[in-house]
């Protein structure tokens, strides 16, 4: 990825709760000791099964969006701004939160190289 630059990935988790993660209710968060100065500019998420289903991607982000209901799959796109520091790999860590702050499941290495 050049310095800078757009690029976004999928992420797919399981909820392995007893109750549903309501629409709308957790974001991804950067955590831990990362120097670079990394940018989340849009991220969706949804239920695995209203997130690649044709007619709600093409109506919009908002119709793949849903509640994600106790041992069920979800699907998060997130989109990033690269750093503009010094080439090389670059890994940050993310993770799950709810709207109160509170951690679900563990963090999320996400390795990039920096052209």
């Amino acid at each position: 990825v050049n310095r800078g630059a757009h690029f976004s990935l999928i992420w797919y988790g399981q909820n392995t709760g007893s109750v549903p993660l309501l629409r709308g209710c957790c974001f991804f968060e950067q955590v831990g000791n990362t120097t670079d100065e990394w940018t989340l500019t849009h991220q969706v998420w949804g239920p695995t099964s209203k997130f690649w289903d044709e007619k709600a991607a093409n109506a919009g982000p908002e119709h793949m969006q849903g509640d994600v209901q106790a041992n069920t799959m979800f699907v998060m796109y997130l989109e990033f701004l690269a750093p503009t520091g010094q080439s090389g790999i670059r890994v940050s860590h993310w993770q799950l939160r709810t709207r109160a702050g509170l951690s679900i499941g563990k963090p999320a290495d996400v390795t990039v190289r920096i052209a």
